[in-house]
């Protein structure tokens, strides 16, 4: 890779910094959110899924309020 330059942590005081060009900064940015999302999209897929599993299995707790459901919670757990 052509102009990406390492700054030893001797000089920055025990933490390595790189500098890189802007449009190699940029592309990197890109594909991070990209990543970032994909993996955002995978977790809320998963806990659908499992709460649509445990709706099934009637494993849920239906409420009226947050606080309410934290009491049946509590009793459902014991």
């Amino acid at each position: 890779m052509d102009n990406v330059f390492r700054i030893p942590s001797e000089i920055t005081k025990g933490e390595e910094l790189v500098i890189l060009p802007r449009s190699l900064y940029e592309k990197f940015f890109v594909w991070l959110n990209k990543n970032s999302q994909a993996k955002q999209y995978k977790e809320i897929e998963e806990i659908i899924s499992s709460g649509d599993e445990e709706l099934r299995k009637g494993q849920t707790i239906i409420a009226d309020s947050s606080k309410d459901a934290l009491k049946l919670y509590g009793r459902k757990s014991k």
